[in-house]
């Protein structure tokens, strides 16, 4: 006579849940690090984009209020533009000012310099959960009359 049981031994049920507890958990560290990836590249496009508008007003305000490197004025973190415009950082909350109102969040090192001929601009950002940052450098020319 034949012995018909059918079914699986403990160890075949053993090394199966192993093989799908391996299996999920590869899936869960996936998940986890591309979740925490795109998060951070959403971090860098979100600084990218607060410091271009920064440098982009920035240079729309000195080409109307500060013809000539005289009407830069004021601390290198805290310029005047003209006798109008007021930039400013704060370095305890890590935002940047323009007239009291803020304009860019997150931002650690906001320095303006100048000469004859141009104002340079640069500005970095906080070091995110990958330490890295985004910095600018934007120098924005004088006109002069020819």
């Amino acid at each position: 006579m034949r012995n018909s049981k059918s079914g699986f031994t403990l160890i075949e049920l053993v090394i199966t849940m192993l093989i799908v507890v391996i299996v999920f958990g590869i899936l869960a560290n996936l998940v986890g690090f591309s979740t925490t990836f795109f998060r951070d590249e959403n971090t860098q496009v979100a600084n990218q984009t607060a410091l271009r508008q920064v440098a982009v007003t920035f240079e729309k305000d000195i080409r109307r209020y500060a013809l000539n490197e005289s009407l830069v004025t004021g601390d290198p973190t805290c310029p005047t533009l003209g006798s109008m415009i007021n930039y400013c950082l704060n370095v305890t909350d890590k935002t940047i000012s323009r007239d009291g109102v803020v304009v860019a969040r997150g931002i650690e090192s906001f320095v303006v310099t100048k000469n004859a001929t141009k104002v340079n601009l640069y500005m970095k950002t906080i070091v995110d959960s990958r330490n890295q940052f985004v910095d600018i450098v934007y120098d924005v020319y004088f006109r002069t009359d020819k």
